[in-house]
């Protein structure tokens, strides 16, 4: 299971902003005391659309299966 755990912004080159957000999943790790245990797991990024976006460095990100570069400013951006 997955959650949306952040949203922010970015743009392209040509100004156009997008939000973008960040899911996180969970990695079951259940002991005899908690059952439902879990740790933090994956994240991915996607636009409000559902298009995966790969991070490519501190603000800077690219849609996936298109060249199109999206950057933020966001000091919270991963």
């Amino acid at each position: 299971m997955e959650s949306l755990v952040q949203s922010f912004e970015a743009t392209d080159d040509q100004g156009n902003a997008y939000t973008l957000h960040v899911y996180q999943g969970q990695i079951l790790t259940p002991t005899r005391g908690d059952s439902g245990a879990a740790l933090p797991g994956w994240k991915r990024i996607l636009t409000t659309d559902g298009r995966p976006v790969n991070r490519r460095g501190k603000g800077e990100y690219e849609i996936a299966g298109s060249r199109q570069i999206l950057r933020s400013a966001d000091p919270n951006a991963p």
